[in-house]
């Protein structure tokens, strides 16, 4: 499943290199839809294959909001949106 995930370019280096790590909770919150945020001067989009990586998306919880368990890896990472 291909979903996105934003950040700022200054993360770019590290990202690439390092993969993304969850926050304290163990999760990442990407989006199935970049058009739906605004995004600040300084964001980038990042396209992310979430492969066999674990997604979870609540009934509450709309496409702005899809979480995915644990680290994404940089080959996960496939293109500046």
């Amino acid at each position: 499943m291909i979903l996105y995930y934003i950040t700022n370019k200054k993360n770019l280096y590290s990202i690439m290199k390092n993969g993304i790590e969850p926050d304290k909770d163990g999760k990442i919150h990407l989006t199935s839809d970049y058009h739906l945020f605004e995004l600040k001067k300084n964001d980038i989009i990042l396209e992310i294959d979430t492969k066999d990586s674990a997604i979870t998306c609540f009934d509450d919880c709309n496409e702005k909001d899809i979480l995915c368990w644990g680290k994404i890896e940089p080959n996960n990472i496939n293109k500046i949106v």
